[in-house]
């Protein structure tokens, strides 16, 4: 009987799991599936579907970058601030050079008054892409609403430099001279 023991409990495992079969999650292909149809419904603003299709990319393949981003951007446009800033802090958890996630963060963030966070997803932009004028209302934005006029100047110039018809860094422009005074 003891020469049958390691069978006996090798088959009362499989038993007990049903069959062998992949997990759940790693299935790269259902992830991509699964982004692909979130995508398109995202798109096409059928919001509750690409949620739908998104929570089941992420769960094929939680390392999903642009499922998680996908799944951000979502909640920030439909207002869940709370679940967005979750899902994008996780976007540059699993890709620390994602432009997109930092600069969306920055928005959430400054959104909700949460001025030092936002200012620092706003830098780490600078960081890794540097010079551009979006970069440049971005941070005038987050200064402004800080109160750091002097910067949120110096910020809007330096978007005028890199694209001197932004009527809407002229205007920021002016509202940041208008509050410093």
């Amino acid at each position: 009987m003891s020469r049958f023991l390691p069978l006996l409990l090798i088959a009362s495992l499989v038993g007990a799991c049903g069959s062998v079969r992949p997990s759940a999650q790693n299935q790269p292909g259902a992830a991509s599936d699964a982004y692909t149809e979130g995508k398109r419904y995202f798109d096409a603003g059928d919001f509750p579907a690409s949620e739908e299709a998104l929570r089941k990319a992420v769960g094929a393949n939680p390392s999903h970058v642009q499922a998680h981003a996908l799944l951000g951007s979502l909640y920030a446009r439909t207002e869940r601030s709370e679940e967005a800033i979750q899902e994008l802090e996780g976007v540059v958890n699993l890709d620390p050079a994602n432009v997109q996630a930092y600069v969306e963060l920055a928005r959430l963030y400054q959104s909700k008054g949460m001025f030092e966070q936002a200012l620092a997803a706003a830098l780490e932009v600078e960081r890794l892409s540097p010079g551009g004028e979006r970069l440049y209302k971005l941070l005038g934005s987050v200064y402004l609403d800080k109160g750091d006029y002097d910067a949120a100047i110096r910020s809007y110039e330096r978007a005028l430099e890199i694209k001197p018809d932004s009527a809407w860094v002229y205007n920021n422009l002016g509202v940041a001279y208008l509050s410093a005074g």
